[in-house]
């Protein structure tokens, strides 16, 4: 019995189950765009596209973005934060409510 309990734990614990994929690193289809754009108000970029997500760093108003893609079907934007003294840069999410593009 212990056997077909393990089992039982390995498939509610499986990528392929809904409820995991957030967890489990699941990737979100992203249509391509590469723009530029800038935050309308103070803003959390977050490693993925929800607000379950986790926040990777808060920005202010008015931080420019390159913008490379929406996620499919959702209000969320792939972004990219670039810091020219550190030349560092970091990949997260944005909501589309607090995203203004340009060009």
């Amino acid at each position: 019995t212990n056997n077909v309990r393990k089992a039982d734990d390995q498939k509610r614990l499986s990528p392929s189950s809904p409820s995991s994929k957030k967890n489990q690193g699941y990737v979100e289809k992203v249509i391509q765009m590469n723009k530029t754009g800038f935050v309308t108000a103070r803003t959390n970029i977050r490693s993925g596209a929800g607000i379950n997500s986790a926040v990777i760093i808060t920005v202010p108003q008015g931080t420019e973005l390159k913008i490379y893609g929406k996620v499919d079907k959702r209000n969320w934007y792939l972004v990219e934060l670039s810091g020219e003294k550190e030349k560092t840069s970091l990949r997260g999410y944005v909501h589309g409510n607090l995203l203004a593009i340009l060009g």
